[in-house]
């Protein structure tokens, strides 16, 4: 399979989990209903500075994703089969990293995404890790 595709399946991955913290700066409604049902059923944050908070939080995944999704896009330039299996490999890393934190967070009761979103993020590592042992260019 080539690495191309299989960065182009990363880069989709990544910003489609992006897209709900874009929410909180196209409507504001839409970005306080998410953020209430990340604490639970039924609970509302009313503290301004709580929401605030939880609002820049949410804002920040958005562009960390739009960041890796352009450096993965910048690594389909690379024309050395070896250096691009390199490059695979530390995405892969990077996939497995990011989502560390909901695996942890799903055994212990904390704020987690879906699971279905967990195992898509490391079917994608484990493509990833396939293309640095098989890829091509």
């Amino acid at each position: 399979m080539k690495i191309k595709t299989i960065n182009w399946i990363t880069i989709v991955i990544i910003l489609l989990q992006s897209l709900p913290g874009l929410v909180v700066f196209f409507s504001e409604e839409m970005g306080l209903q998410l953020i209430n049902q990340s604490f639970g059923e039924g609970a509302e944050i009313t503290n301004v500075t709580a929401l605030k908070i939880s609002k820049t939080f949410m804002s920040v995944f958005p562009f960390i994703g739009l960041g890796i999704s352009a450096i993965i896009l910048g690594l389909n330039k690379i024309t050395d089969l070896e250096l691009a299996r390199k490059m695979c490999f530390y995405v892969a890393i990077y996939m497995g990293l990011f989502a560390l934190p909901d695996v942890i967070n799903q055994f212990t009761g904390l704020l987690t995404q879906p699971v279905p979103a967990i195992v898509i993020n490391y079917a994608c590592m484990g493509l990833l890790l396939y293309g640095s042992k098989k890829g091509t260019i």
